[in-house]
């Protein structure tokens, strides 16, 4: 899974590649993930950390794996 991750071909690379906004990326994992946009408190929170974050990148896989590791996650399969 972490290979899958960080792989730089993926979901995540291709939408830096393509130069989306972090909150259009945000609410594109929130829906493939949990089905639902993220709350206004999430987005917030979410947004700071990468906008603060030295590496983008890093910065949204630790997103990825907050959103795969949430229990709202696991009751979706």
């Amino acid at each position: 899974m972490n290979a899958l991750v960080r792989d730089s071909d993926n979901r995540l690379g291709k939408m830096i590649s393509a130069g989306k906004t972090d909150a259009e990326m945000l609410d594109e994992f929130y829906l493939a993930a949990l089905c639902r946009s993220p709350a206004s408190t999430e987005a917030k929170k979410l947004l700071a950390h990468i906008a603060t974050a030295k590496d983008r990148r890093a910065a949204w896989e630790d997103v990825l794996w907050a959103l795969l590791n949430s229990k709202e996650f696991l009751l979706r399969r």
